[in-house]
């Protein structure tokens, strides 16, 4: 009798076992999605990068073609040489010491394209790099081709205020229009540049302060074409000439070069940021670290 009844209720137990294995399983609610990184807005790569060396320096990569802007290789601690102007009208007389640090790519390639502003040393400095043969093509204003002739490079080319030329190498190309004009402070011929890429970027580059009627003027025309500037990479002396420059520019991202690379260099970012605001601009202000890439 006690045997049947302990089968009995072993059959009972085995039944609701079953029919709990056979019942679907719960899902668990699900939580609210994973909060994405932030992360600096950027332009979306298509075959180009520029890569921010600190100071006025720029090393870019487009396609298979190497671009170098306003190399200096002296490294944070470095002094340079003096006569350099840091407020309008005044000239220093102090040597600058190197404040950031610098920082190349880890493979430099031997480039293809020199492009400097002027030839203060914070825009051309020693010692020499490999990459900078003495036979590259080196685009600069016309008032410095003789002093690089004078160094020996052999492959240079002044570009006039409005000038453009194509530079190539096999499948990549680009324009290089050139907006001759005064540095405001030592009126000494500066070059900035625009580079009209085959992909369609537009990036304006200056290592100095120019002059805003001659921008103005360089302006005009690019506008009438109805080009837009997607980066500008600029150095504009204090916050107010800055933030006219930019909003003059107006591009989609503005990136302040050097604002903090020597030792008698101050910037408050804060008051820019305040002035662009006040100007409407709707771009994106960036204040770019040695190091870091930019895709475009």
């Amino acid at each position: 009798m006690k045997q049947k009844l302990m089968t009995r209720l072993v059959s009972i137990f085995l039944l609701i076992l079953a029919g709990c294995l056979q019942r679907p399983a719960v899902k668990p609610e699900k939580g609210p999605p994973p909060t994405p990184s932030i992360s600096r807005p950027q332009l979306q790569k298509t075959f180009g990068t520029i890569w921010y060396s600190g100071a006025a320096t720029l090393w870019i990569q487009y396609k298979n073609m190497n671009i170098v802007v306003d190399p200096l290789f002296a490294d944070k601690g470095a002094v340079l040489p003096p006569g350099w102007d840091e407020k309008p009208g005044t000239s220093s007389t102090d040597a600058l010491v190197r404040r950031d640090p610098l920082i190349l790519p880890a493979v430099l390639p031997p480039m293809d394209y020199l492009f400097l502003t002027d030839l203060e040393p914070r825009h051309f400095g020693a010692p020499r790099e490999p990459a900078i043969r003495l036979n590259m093509k080196i685009v600069a204003p016309p008032a410095d081709i003789t002093s690089l002739q004078r160094m020996g490079y052999i492959n240079v080319k002044g570009l006039e205020s409005g000038q453009r030329i194509l530079l190539k190498k096999e499948n990549a190309f680009l324009f290089a229009s050139a907006l001759g004009s005064k540095n405001p402070g030592t009126h000494a011929a500066v070059n900035a540049y625009l580079l009209e890429f085959d992909n369609g970027r537009n990036i304006f580059i200056s290592g100095e302060t120019v002059d805003q009627s001659a921008l103005r003027e360089f302006l005009y025309g690019l506008r009438d074409d109805g080009k837009e500037i997607d980066l500008a990479f600029i150095y504009a002396g204090g916050e107010q000439m800055s933030a006219d420059i930019i909003s003059l520019l107006n591009p989609k991202w503005a990136l302040l070069l050097q604002r903090d690379s020597f030792t008698n260099a101050q910037f408050d970012e804060k008051r820019l940021e305040q002035l662009l605001k006040e100007q409407i601009f709707d771009g994106q202000l960036l204040f770019p670290k040695p190091g870091e890439q930019f895709p475009f």
